[in-house]
This record gives C-alpha cells, structure tokens and sequence, in this order.
C-alpha cells in the first residue's frame, strides 16, 4: 500500500502539471493532439523529476515522497487481512446493490428525479451502506480497509447519475462536452474562454491517449474523481485513530451535490480540496511545494471560482506550517523577538482570509454591480434560518430537517476542532465564505440570467465554505465520537441509527426531487428530444431556422449538432437557459393569453428577427406546464403541429414568416 500511495501521488503530480502545460500551450494559440500531449507529458514528468531530486537532497532520501516511510498512513495493510476482508464483503455487497439497481433502472427516458425508479429500497440500502462502513471501522481497526469502505459509500452515492441518466445529466454538462468535442476534433475553440480549459484539455487528452469516447470520459470524470477523497484526506498531519474517525463521518459530512455530474466547477472544486488535503500532509509526509501547489494551480485554470479560494486557503495553510517550523527553530535559538513575530503571522492569517472570502464578491461587483439594499441581507438571511415547512411526510420531512441542519452542524462540529490551528483557520476561512455567499445572494446582480438561476453563484460559494468547513468538521467529530466510550450500548446503537438515516436523507436531497413538499422541474433529456431535433433538422431543409424550446430540447440540439449556428449579435439559434433572450420568447409563447394574443405572435416574430431566420419552430413537451392547453392555443393562432414525436410526448410547430399569413 505504501507504493499506492507513492505512485498516486506521483501521478496525480504529473497530470496536474501536464493539464497546466496543456492550458499554457491553448492559450498560446497552439494547437492540441499528439504533438503537445508527449511535449507536456516528456516536460512535467521533467520538472517533477528535478523538483525531487533538489527536495530530496535538501530533505534526505528518506524523507522523499519517492521513497515512503515506514510510519506511512498506510502501512499495517497485512494485518488480520483475512478477517478484515470478511467485514469489507457486507460493503461490497450493499454498494453491488444499490449500483446493480441504479443500472437495472437506467433510462432513456425524461425524467425529473431518480427516486421513482431506484425506490425506497436504495434508500434503505444507502443506510445499511453507512453501517457497513461502521462495522468496518469498528472490527477491523484498519485504515486501509476503513478508506475503502468509505470509498464504497461514496461510490454509491457519486456513481448513481452516471448510471441512470443514460443520455446524460443536466444542462451545462452537454455545453461543455460539445466544447471539449470541438478542441478534440480541431485541437482548438474559438474564441477562447476565460475559465474552463484545465478540464477540457483534460479530457480531450486522456481520450486521445486512451481511445475512449469523450462522452464516457466527461460524464465519468468527477463521479470518479471523488473516489480520491479518503486517500488525500489520509495524508493530513493527524493521529491514525482520528482518521478512522474521520474516514467514517466523511460520507455524512461531505456536500454531495456538486460530486454527482462532472463540469468544470465541480472539477476544480476536488482539484482545490485535493490540494487542501496535501497542504495540510505537507510537514508530516515531506510532500515537495509543488505537489499542493500544481493542485491548487489546476484548479485555477479550471475555474477560478473555486480556484481563487483554494489558493488562498493553500497558501495559508502552507505558512502557516513553515511559520510552525521557523517557530521551533527560533524557540530552540533563542526567545528574543519572540512576542512580535507570532502577532505578526496572526494579522497575515487574518489578511489571507479576509482577502480569499472578499475576493470573489469584489469580481462580482466590478462585473456585473451590486444592487444593495439592508432589508436584502436580512430577508436573505431570515429565509436561510427558517426552518422546513412541515408536510406530515415522514421522510419528506425528515430529509428536509436534515438539509437544514447541514450547514449548521458542519459549523458546530467545526468548533470542536478549536485546538488545531490549521482547523481554526479553516473554520474561520469558511465562515467568511458564508458571509462572503449570503452578501452575493442578496446583493448580487445576476439580470443577465433566469429567475430560477439567480443564487446559483452564490450558492457555489456556499459549497466552498462547506468544502473548507469540511476538515475542521471531521477533526470536531473525532472529539465527540471519542467520548461514546463512556456511553452504554442503546444511546450509541440509536445514534448510529439516527446517523444512518442522516446519511441517507443527505443522499435523498443530492438529486432532483419531486414529492410533497417541492415539485420538481429538473426534467432530463429524453430520446424524445433527440429525435425533436433531429425532426426539425431534417424538416427545414438546410434552411436556417431558430427554435423557441426548453433546456432539454437545447441540450439534446446541443449534444447532436455542436454550437452549429450563431448570428452576427452571438445569439444561439436554440434557448440557452443560462443567459440570453431566446429563452423568455419562449417562455412567453408558450404562455396561453387569450386576451392578447398577439404576445405570442411578438415572441415568435422577435425570435425571428434574433435569429435571423424566417423559420421558427416551437416544441412543447408534453410535461410542459399546461402542456394541453398551450398546444390548444398554438394551435388556434396557425395550424396543428407539423411534427408529433413518440406518440405525443413532444409537439412541434412551424412559423415561416416569410408567409405573411402564417397566422390566423
């Protein structure tokens, strides 16, 4: 096991270090294939070699991360092996489950949550998954066999969107496979995005080197990659008995969301934790500066949104254990000068994390600008501080309890870990994080999207403070479980209970849901929409056209044509939900108004003269809001639907405006 943990780290190294050779060279205006990838491959396997051999003559062979030592976090693999697998078979097989379900249930299907399909027996299986990992811990007494248990739960959580959602999952997902196909096909994407580009040379490389289709590898990239976590977190500088601990309130602790669909912000935030963790295993594994550091890097030139905070978090963290080395060194000199020079650090850390929380509400403003008002902040703030409506749905409710309660436990347990230094700076980091999300939420000026993807931002910089929260979580909890020692037997097994379920209402709420307290709208692309857009290429006749459709429908034109059209203003020929005015003439004309009925004639004539076509089409799904009565209406103001695809699940109609009595 010390050679896993020695050629992980080695190689997660050169990747980063490649993918930023690689960002360097897009951005030079090179272009990428075989050429760049051996050049990035021969020069970060070159940098890597020289950066350990200075820090192993500067630290000692033995020291080097080359060359494990013997007190390595994963040593003692041997020990009890046979009995050890015994207690990692009952996990393997609840995760076999709840994965051979997922499968057995994969659909091609529109669908707005996964939970009618996989059942309530997941869910108790995602329990009984959490005891498992229980059981682990508690009889095997092994790391090693800890993390892999830990690791199965999370797979069974992070690996049930790719399974199921057969076409895909989401809306941003298929923007950026159609951009990493473009650099794939051309080696390059014009015109260069800011952010972005350390996940799609990524994949575009590992699909050449690999020959595995992009499709697979994009939607397959952070279910994966989440794997990872257990394994960095075992390199933090703590006692072996505090990471059994802390391998099994991970999977309680850690925010699943952004783990369960691969895009470029959920990358880079492992990318940036991953980095955390080496940061915080700096001193006690003797890790060379550019194994945090390349980490990190990467996940700047991913997505700055998560890489900025990450590397400020980072750098803190690593001061923070050279300033620990130096205070030794000086303590064992002499003590003069010694009063000043902690303060010093002190008002650093503060600066670091007033800066990294600032950081990112500042670029906002300078941007887009804040529409500041104080009754914001506090309706903002009142509505994250009520609690759920109660639905007399036992599992609604307790599920919606437990979301509630998540960001405030990770802020409790956080507390616990107050006689960490790096924690504390951590927890502090992390609660400006949350100020840093709840000023956006009620400040920000996000116009140039929709309604419903106004708090987007800032919720993603409420998943960084929980990312950073995160570790001081995991080391509080360690504080607490330590004292159920003293606890008899029955409060201990109707905690573990309680947990389990924690667990699985956490794994609940991860996915889109529909039920009685919410109804859902995060319908997924169907074939129903592939086959739509296929129709209305085939029906236009190589004319140009625009499309008044909902995000499914775009994604689907999306996944099978590219960014095939756009107009001299940079106006996509389909809706893009994200931003653009295509989508509100589509809402508006597929809005029943019998008494303006010349609404939905503007709407449509406007998408017209946006798109730059005399040809329009709109699509109504049949799972569209008012669905019957929209057709009706479309229906009345032209003609009935041109094209009815699977047997009505989706209803085209044309305009051609060309025809100055298309409608009646």
């Amino acid at each position: 096991m010390q050679k896993i943990q020695k050629y992980t780290l080695l190689l997660v190294s050169v990747l980063a270090l490649q993918s930023i050779l690689q960002t360097i060279f897009y951005y030079l205006g090179w272009h990428l294939g075989w050429m760049t990838d051996v050049g990035s491959f021969v020069l970060s396997l070159g940098i890597l070699i020289l950066v350990l051999k200075r820090h192993g003559s500067c630290h000692g062979a033995t020291h080097s991360v080359l060359v494990p030592r013997r007190d390595s976090v994963l040593s003692g693999a041997r020990r009890r092996v046979t009995r050890d697998v015994v207690f990692l078979l009952l996990s393997v097989l609840v995760t076999i489950f709840i994965l051979w379900t997922t499968i057995t249930h994969a659909t091609t299907e529109s669908i707005r949550t996964p939970w009618p399909l996989l059942g309530s027996a997941t869910l108790i299986a995602l329990a009984i998954s959490f005891l498992s990992l229980i059981l682990v811990a508690w009889k095997s007494r092994s790391i090693i066999c800890t993390a892999f248990a830990s690791t199965l739960t999370i797979m069974s959580v992070t690996f049930i969107t790719p399974l199921l959602y057969k076409l895909g999952f989401g809306f941003d997902g298929f923007l950026h496979r159609a951009s990493e196909n473009i650099i794939l096909q051309t080696g390059t994407l014009d015109p260069h995005p800011a952010y972005y580009i350390g996940q799609y040379v990524f994949v575009t490389w590992l699909s050449r080197v690999t020959t595995i289709p992009l499709h697979f590898m994009d939607i397959w990239l952070v279910p994966l990659a989440a794997l990872l976590i257990p394994f960095f977190l075992l390199l933090m500088d703590l006692p072996s008995s505090y990471k059994r601990v802390m391998l099994v309130t991970l999977p309680l602790l850690l925010p699943f969301t952004p783990l369960i669909v691969t895009t470029p912000q959920s990358f880079a935030y492992l990318l940036g934790f991953f980095a955390l963790c080496t940061a915080l295993g700096y001193r006690s594994n003797q890790l060379p500066l550019i194994v945090p550091l390349s980490l990190v890097a990467w996940s700047l030139v991913t997505h700055p949104l998560a890489g900025i905070p990450f590397l400020g978090a980072v750098i803190g963290i690593l001061l923070m254990a050279t300033g620990e080395a130096s205070l030794h060194r000086e303590t064992a000199g002499s003590e003069q000068g010694g009063d000043a020079s902690p303060v010093a650090r002190q008002l650093v850390y503060l600066a670091i994390i007033i800066l990294t929380s600032a950081t990112i509400p500042l670029l906002f403003f300078f941007t887009n600008g804040f529409s500041f008002h104080s009754y914001s902040i506090l309706n903002t703030l009142y509505s994250i501080l009520t609690p759920p409506i109660i639905h007399v749905s036992f599992w609604i409710d307790w599920s919606a309890f437990i979301d509630y309660l998540f960001p405030f436990m990770l802020i409790l347990l956080a507390f616990f870990s107050h006689k960490n230094r790096q924690a504390c700076f951590l927890l502090f980091l992390g609660l400006g994080m949350t100020v840093a999300s709840l000023i956006l939420k009620a400040t920000g000026n996000f116009s140039f999207l929709i309604d419903y993807e106004r708090s987007n931002y800032a919720d993603r910089l409420l998943i960084l403070a929980q990312l950073f929260l995160l570790i001081p979580a995991l080391i509080g909890s360690t504080t607490i479980i330590h004292q159920w020692k003293r606890i008899s037997i029955f409060p201990v097994a109707f905690c573990l209970i309680i947990l389990a379920a924690w667990f699985s209402a956490r794994a609940y709420f991860t996915f889109p849901r529909h039920d009685a307290a919410i109804t859902g709208h995060a319908w997924s692309m169907g074939q129903a929409d592939i086959d739509a857009v296929r129709w209305i290429e085939q029906n236009a006749q190589g004319k140009p056209y625009t499309v008044l459709a909902n995000q499914s429908v775009s994604a689907a034109a999306i996944q099978e044509f590219g960014f095939k059209r756009y107009t001299d203003k940079n106006i996509f020929y389909y809706p893009i939900p994200t931003g653009g005015p295509l989508y509100q003439h589509f809402l508006e004309a597929s809005s029943v108004n019998p008494q303006n009925e010349h609404a939905t004639q503007q709407a449509i004539r406007q998408a017209s003269q946006l798109g730059k076509s005399d040809l329009v089409y709109v699509v109504i799904n049949n799972y569209w809001w008012d669905a019957e009565n929209v057709n009706r209406w479309l229906s009345h103001i032209t003609t009935d639907p041109v094209g009815v695809i699977r047997n009505g699940k989706i209803r085209i109609y044309e305009f051609d405006l060309s025809n100055p009595n298309i409608f009646f």
